[in-house]
């Protein structure tokens, strides 16, 4: 006899692209309904989901005013009938809406799933620890992606028991490239780039504090070979950067690409280096390996921690480490074919096929 479809509810803040993909997925598993927050980001960012991409479940949202997460969205309110949905999952405390949401649950006795991306502990005070400690305790289950998000649970509830595992991606399995470019075709597209280096090493993200681009480009100012060119792509650079980077010929910012365009940077490079201060998962290394890239990155990036090797991860901060680290990898071509195969090899387990498949798992447990 086939099992009944379950009513599955979410409850999160935007439509954010890769989401979107994933609940198309998971909605072809389940009777799926998503509430968002908010129709859009910012005011300079719109979703048009209505139209096209929204293909396999329900979506509803709250406002289509730019996403403000201390605002209260008193729209949940008509969507407070629990009863309806087999299986409750809410994914951020931080939220108003979704904290009142998480409130009420408990309060009415409704079982339901906390779903986190990823999380690192801090050095909090007694009151926002207790905070935490009392948003968290709501739940009675918890969907994490890493050891070091596990631990992030139990720090803040003490709970292990009900911890379930989940790939957390953004890519599909047909993302994975199939083989690597061979030199000549690299080189064909470095020409058509303007590309004169011989290696490459790449960087994606916006040029804020956080993402840790100075510390990347100090390491790499003591790299003393015009022949390694380091490409900064994602957005245009501050004043600080363009500074920092000191007119050095071999280091090139490069502003928001295209996913093709970006496509390029990425089939062609030699090494992904992501120096971030403070990412709770960092889909982009996800999105690196996806392409066969070694990659570099900090023990403050907790995809990198989860995915990679310790020979991969370099200290947060550490410019003289992360130095090393490229100079020990950019010149063996053996080495970074190892990364690469590995890198693809482990990354086939982080699909959204894969991560629809572990959801509808946990949900069946639960």
């Amino acid at each position: 006899m086939e099992q009944k479809l379950k009513k599955v509810l979410f409850i999160t803040n935007i439509p954010a692209p890769y989401r979107v993909v994933f609940f198309n997925e998971l909605g072809k598993k389940c009777d799926l309904t998503v509430i968002f927050e908010s129709y859009r980001a910012s005011l300079n960012v719109q979703y048009n989901w209505n139209d096209d991409a929204i293909k396999n479940f329900k979506a509803i949202y709250l406002t289509k005013k730019p996403f403000n997460p201390n605002r209260i969205k008193l729209g949940i309110l008509k969507h407070l009938n629990y009863r309806k949905y087999d299986i409750i999952i809410v994914t951020n405390y931080a939220y108003i809406t979704e904290t009142l949401y998480m409130a009420w649950l408990r309060l009415t006795g409704k079982r339901f799933l906390y779903e986190t991306d990823g999380g690192i502990i801090k050095n909090d005070s007694k009151f926002k620890y207790g905070i935490k400690h009392l948003l968290l305790s709501m739940a009675n289950g918890y969907l994490s992606p890493s050891k070091e998000s596990d631990n992030y649970i139990y720090h803040y509830t003490s709970s292990k028991s009900n911890i379930f595992r989940y790939n957390f991606t953004s890519i599909s399995k047909d993302d994975i490239i199939k083989k690597c470019l061979t030199e000549e075709e690299k080189n064909e597209i470095k020409s058509k780039l303007g590309i004169n280096e011989s290696k490459i090493v790449l960087a994606i993200g916006r040029f804020v504090h956080r993402k840790g681009f100075d510390i990347l480009i100090k390491a790499f100012r003591q790299i003393h070979d015009e022949d390694v060119g380091l490409y900064i792509i994602g957005g245009l650079p501050t004043k600080e950067y363009e500074e920092a980077a000191g007119g050095m010929p071999n280091i090139h910012f490069g502003g928001f690409l295209k996913k093709e365009e970006l496509k390029q940077y990425m089939s062609i490079s030699d090494l992904f280096v992501h120096p971030t201060r403070e990412d709770i998962w960092g889909l982009v290394i996800n999105e690196a390996m996806s392409y066969g890239l070694p990659v570099l990155t900090t023990n403050m990036c907790v995809a990198g921690v989860e995915l990679l090797p310790q020979n991969c991860i370099v200290r947060s901060e550490d410019v003289n480490g992360l130095k090393e680290k490229i100079l020990e990898v950019i010149y063996d071509n053996d080495e970074l074919k190892r990364m690469s195969d590995r890198n693809l090899e482990k990354i086939k387990k982080y699909t959204i096929e894969e991560m629809v498949n572990n959801h509808i798992n946990i949900f069946n447990t639960f």
